[in-house]
């Protein structure tokens, strides 16, 4: 009998280079940010902060979203895209600063979306990913020995400092509860991918 796997997805990660270099100055941003856009957007982030959209125009975040256009790109080919553009269409800061923040299951527009994680202290939230092509009614759920990455109806993946996680933007994806007081910082980030035709 043969096995022939459908409807593969594939996610893409990748540290930052010269992230150590970069660390401080990034923070320091974000927190300039903050204070100057008080008031959190509030779209997917329970109890935490959002910030309105606009990270990628500031200047000093240019070294993250050359690299992020760059994994973008890398991602079109793997796909098998034709000749395209792309564009980072918007991006955010995502600060959970209690016991209580998390972000609640939720999709993205256009092509990709993704984080890059700036603060990540330990149990501060993993990133959760919906596998929707698994009814939670099958009944082949209580049935499986150990869950992979083919046959979970979730997947957990645990945030890196410094590290960019990339991934088609239809995947339904949320972020754990903050176990503690200390802040987890994450810019969240959306790309199109367009004919160069147009």
């Amino acid at each position: 009998m043969k096995n022939l796997p459908l409807f593969t997805t594939t996610i893409w990660k990748s540290e930052l280079p010269e992230f150590e270099n970069l660390e401080n100055k990034f923070l320091e941003e974000t927190k300039k940010f903050r204070e100057n856009n008080p008031i959190s957007s509030g779209y997917s982030n329970v109890n935490g902060y959002e910030s309105p959209n606009g990270i990628h125009t500031i200047k000093e975040f240019s070294p993250l979203f050359d690299y992020v256009a760059m994994m973008a790109n890398q991602a079109c080919e793997d796909l098998n895209f034709i000749d395209r553009n792309i564009a980072i269409t918007s991006s955010w800061v995502n600060i959970a600063d209690s016991r209580s923040s998390m972000n609640n299951y939720h999709t993205h527009e256009h092509t990709f979306s993704g984080v890059f994680y700036l603060k990540v202290p330990k149990d501060s939230g993993k990133l959760c990913i919906r596998n929707d092509a698994i009814n939670p009614l099958w009944d082949g759920n209580k049935l499986i020995q150990q869950k992979t990455s083919t046959n979970a109806s979730s997947v957990k993946i645990e945030p890196v400092e410094g590290e960019i996680t990339l991934f088609p933007s239809y995947l339904p994806h949320s972020v754990e509860t903050n176990l503690h007081d200390d802040e987890r910082i994450s810019i969240s980030f959306n790309i199109i991918a367009f004919p160069k035709s147009e």
